[in-house]
């Protein structure tokens, strides 16, 4: 999967902020944190593909939809993480997103 990491966009930022900040203060395991994050950088460049260029583009309905661009991928519901389930205590800390 390509991940867009481009400068002009606020997604980065937010990923950022959400790998120093937010998965600290949760006490997260390194692995965890890594598999979060690449589940996060994920979620960023689809929500890119769809046209959200910042965090505050995105809309309940685009987490929605890549909830169910995961369940065209045949992935479980077990593995779609807490973090990218649309209005989740983790989604919220990111600057921005619904």
């Amino acid at each position: 999967m390509h991940y867009d990491t481009t400068p002009n966009s606020a997604f980065p930022d937010a990923l950022e902020a959400f790998q120093r900040l937010y998965m600290p203060s949760r006490n997260y395991a390194p692995k965890t944190r890594r598999s979060y994050g690449d589940d996060l950088r994920g979620l960023l460049s689809f929500l890119r593909e769809q046209g959200c260029e910042t965090p505050a583009d995105v809309s309940p309905q685009d987490l929605e939809a890549y909830q169910a661009h995961l369940d065209a991928r045949g992935l479980a519901g077990s593995s779609r993480r807490p973090i990218l389930r649309p209005g989740s205590a983790d989604t919220r800390h990111l600057p921005g997103i619904a």
